[in-house]
Protein backbone atom coordinates (compact mmCIF):
# COMPACT_ATOMS: atom_id res chain seq x y z
CA UNK A 1 0.00 0.00 0.00
CA UNK A 2 1.37 3.40 -0.91
CA UNK A 3 1.82 5.94 1.92
CA UNK A 4 -0.82 8.61 2.35
CA UNK A 5 0.11 11.98 0.89
CA UNK A 6 0.89 14.60 3.50
CA UNK A 7 0.45 18.02 1.89
CA UNK A 8 2.08 20.72 4.06
CA UNK A 9 -1.09 22.82 4.19
CA UNK A 10 -3.00 19.89 5.67
CA UNK A 11 -0.33 18.99 8.22
CA UNK A 12 -0.28 22.58 9.50
CA UNK A 13 -4.00 23.37 9.19
CA UNK A 14 -5.82 22.98 12.50
CA UNK A 15 -9.35 23.85 11.44
CA UNK A 16 -11.86 21.69 9.67
CA UNK A 17 -11.87 22.03 5.91
CA UNK A 18 -15.54 22.49 5.06
CA UNK A 19 -16.31 20.17 2.26
CA UNK A 20 -19.35 21.58 0.58
CA UNK A 21 -22.06 24.15 0.56
CA UNK A 22 -25.33 23.05 -0.96
CA UNK A 23 -27.70 25.73 -2.13
CA UNK A 24 -31.26 24.53 -2.16
CA UNK A 25 -33.50 25.88 -4.87
CA UNK A 26 -36.81 24.54 -3.60
CA UNK A 27 -37.50 23.47 -0.06
CA UNK A 28 -37.12 19.70 -0.17
CA UNK A 29 -39.66 17.26 1.15
CA UNK A 30 -38.44 15.86 4.50
CA UNK A 31 -37.32 12.29 3.95
CA UNK A 32 -36.43 12.79 0.29
CA UNK A 33 -33.96 15.52 1.25
CA UNK A 34 -32.51 13.44 4.08
CA UNK A 35 -32.10 10.48 1.70
CA UNK A 36 -30.30 12.70 -0.79
CA UNK A 37 -27.83 14.01 1.80
CA UNK A 38 -27.21 10.49 3.12
CA UNK A 39 -26.62 9.22 -0.44
CA UNK A 40 -24.33 12.14 -1.27
CA UNK A 41 -22.18 11.73 1.85
CA UNK A 42 -21.93 7.96 1.34
CA UNK A 43 -20.87 8.48 -2.28
CA UNK A 44 -18.13 10.92 -1.27
CA UNK A 45 -16.93 8.55 1.46
CA UNK A 46 -16.86 5.59 -0.95
CA UNK A 47 -14.91 7.59 -3.53
CA UNK A 48 -12.35 8.79 -0.98
CA UNK A 49 -11.92 5.25 0.35
CA UNK A 50 -11.42 3.99 -3.20
CA UNK A 51 -8.71 6.63 -3.68
CA UNK A 52 -7.21 5.68 -0.30
CA UNK A 53 -7.74 9.23 0.96
CA UNK A 54 -10.52 8.72 3.50
CA UNK A 55 -8.21 8.27 6.51
CA UNK A 56 -6.35 11.45 5.65
CA UNK A 57 -9.32 13.66 4.76
CA UNK A 58 -12.14 12.43 7.02
CA UNK A 59 -10.95 14.32 10.13
CA UNK A 60 -10.99 17.55 8.09
CA UNK A 61 -14.45 17.22 6.54
CA UNK A 62 -17.23 19.43 7.78
CA UNK A 63 -20.51 19.34 5.89
CA UNK A 64 -21.95 22.84 5.51
CA UNK A 65 -25.46 22.99 4.10
CA UNK A 66 -27.19 26.27 3.38
CA UNK A 67 -30.92 26.27 2.98
CA UNK A 68 -32.36 29.62 1.97
CA UNK A 69 -35.72 28.96 0.36
CA UNK A 70 -36.74 32.61 0.49
CA UNK A 71 -33.77 33.72 -1.60
CA UNK A 72 -33.29 30.64 -3.78
CA UNK A 73 -36.84 29.50 -4.54
CA UNK A 74 -37.36 29.66 -8.32
CA UNK A 75 -33.83 31.03 -8.77
CA UNK A 76 -31.91 30.07 -11.89
CA UNK A 77 -28.58 28.28 -11.66
CA UNK A 78 -26.89 31.57 -12.54
CA UNK A 79 -28.69 33.35 -9.70
CA UNK A 80 -27.67 30.60 -7.25
CA UNK A 81 -24.09 30.89 -8.48
CA UNK A 82 -24.18 34.67 -7.99
CA UNK A 83 -25.64 34.27 -4.49
CA UNK A 84 -22.90 31.79 -3.59
CA UNK A 85 -20.18 34.07 -4.99
CA UNK A 86 -21.50 36.95 -2.92
CA UNK A 87 -21.66 34.75 0.21
CA UNK A 88 -18.10 33.50 -0.35
CA UNK A 89 -16.73 37.00 -0.88
CA UNK A 90 -18.23 38.19 2.42
CA UNK A 91 -16.35 35.72 4.61
CA UNK A 92 -15.65 36.88 8.15
CA UNK A 93 -14.32 35.59 11.45
CA UNK A 94 -17.72 36.25 13.04
CA UNK A 95 -19.59 34.09 10.52
CA UNK A 96 -16.95 31.54 9.49
CA UNK A 97 -14.58 31.31 12.44
CA UNK A 98 -10.87 31.82 12.87
CA UNK A 99 -8.85 31.75 9.68
CA UNK A 100 -11.57 33.20 7.46
CA UNK A 101 -9.65 36.47 7.17
CA UNK A 102 -6.58 34.67 5.77
CA UNK A 103 -6.13 35.65 2.11
CA UNK A 104 -5.57 31.98 1.21
CA UNK A 105 -8.96 31.02 2.70
CA UNK A 106 -10.47 31.72 -0.72
CA UNK A 107 -8.76 28.53 -1.90
CA UNK A 108 -10.65 26.34 0.58
CA UNK A 109 -13.47 24.20 -0.83
CA UNK A 110 -15.97 26.04 1.37
CA UNK A 111 -15.52 29.19 -0.70
CA UNK A 112 -14.97 27.58 -4.10
CA UNK A 113 -17.70 25.00 -4.65
CA UNK A 114 -21.44 25.33 -4.72
CA UNK A 115 -23.68 22.38 -5.45
CA UNK A 116 -27.09 23.14 -6.86
CA UNK A 117 -29.75 20.72 -5.63
CA UNK A 118 -33.25 20.85 -7.05
CA UNK A 119 -36.20 18.49 -7.21
CA UNK A 120 -34.73 16.70 -10.23
CA UNK A 121 -31.62 15.82 -8.18
CA UNK A 122 -33.78 14.51 -5.35
CA UNK A 123 -35.85 12.41 -7.76
CA UNK A 124 -32.69 10.92 -9.28
CA UNK A 125 -31.57 9.60 -5.90
CA UNK A 126 -35.02 8.05 -5.43
CA UNK A 127 -34.44 6.09 -8.66
CA UNK A 128 -31.25 4.58 -7.20
CA UNK A 129 -33.05 3.65 -3.99
CA UNK A 130 -35.77 1.79 -5.89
Amino acid sequence: MRPLPQPPWMRNYRRKVPSIIASIRNHPEGTQWESYIEFFKATVEDKLKHLELWTLLEPHLEWIIMEDCETLNNASKAQVRDQFSQWASERSVERDGAGAEDPLAVLLPRYRYCIYVDQKCLDTVDQYAA
